[in-house]
């Protein structure tokens, strides 16, 4: 079972016509907060692990003591540019604060930016938010953490709530992921086939010492079944 938050979430997004299960879902509460600022450097390096995520967390401003927000996350090389919304909503508000797209991308060793539509205005406040957020989210993601990903089961209940522009019920699959550790030299033998997956993007530490990133990918056998995943991030000890 999920998050209340991610569920929340998830049910003003569905509202508002976007599809919850396109995207991965991280609960990042303890791990973000809108009152800090957060080094960008991890943002040459490291990249969301899948190509559509959505962050959501609680935290506080210098505002207010409990403010909802989320970050859609699309695209999964910084090379080509990845687009990142932003969305928050004070205690006292009845609508959330949407702030402009940002479309980063790495080029020459340094973070490039601009709003992804032409006919916004970007301030530089609202973008250094925007990537700090990523940038924090992006250095968790190296903790044990877990995520979440929802799916539409095709009961008479949903198609009935689907007809009738309603929104279905979803359900969920939680895994727990843990930090990278070292590979050990295999000691031989053979197991069978996993059921089919999405492997998550991740960083990799080759033998020559040089770090690498994996692109995320799906892994298994689909006639052994299919598991869907979703992630939850751990508050930082």
């Amino acid at each position: 079972m999920t998050t209340q938050l991610v569920r929340d979430v998830m049910k003003h997004c569905a509202e508002s016509g976007q599809d919850p299960t396109v995207m991965h879902w991280f609960d990042a509460t303890g791990c973000l907060n809108t009152d800090k600022k957060f080094s960008q450097d991890c943002l040459h390096l490291n990249r969301p692990p899948f190509p559509i995520c959505m962050v959501c967390w609680q935290g506080s401003s210098d505002k207010n003591k409990n403010i909802l927000a989320w970050l859609w996350v699309c695209g999964n090389d910084p090379e080509e540019g990845i687009a990142i919304q932003v969305w928050r909503k004070p205690p006292n508000l009845g609508s959330a604060i949407v702030a402009p797209t940002l479309w980063y991308f790495v080029k020459d060793g340094l973070v490039h930016y601009r709003a992804l539509d032409e006919l916004q205005t970007l301030t530089k406040e609202d973008a250094e938010m925007t990537l700090g957020f990523v940038g924090a989210w992006y250095e968790s993601l190296s903790k044990r953490n877990e995520a979440y990903v929802p799916n539409v089961q095709q009961t008479f209940t949903n198609k009935r709530k689907i007809a009738q522009g309603k929104v279905p019920t979803y359900e969920w699959r939680t895994v727990t992921i843990e930090a990278v550790k070292p590979r050990k030299e295999s000691k031989g033998g053979t197991h069978a086939s996993p059921r089919l997956h999405d492997r998550r993007g991740h960083m990799r530490r080759l033998a020559s010492g040089k770090t690498v990133w994996v692109k995320n990918c799906k892994v298994g056998n689909s006639a052994n079944g299919i598991v869907f995943h979703d992630y939850k991030i751990a508050e930082a000890a």
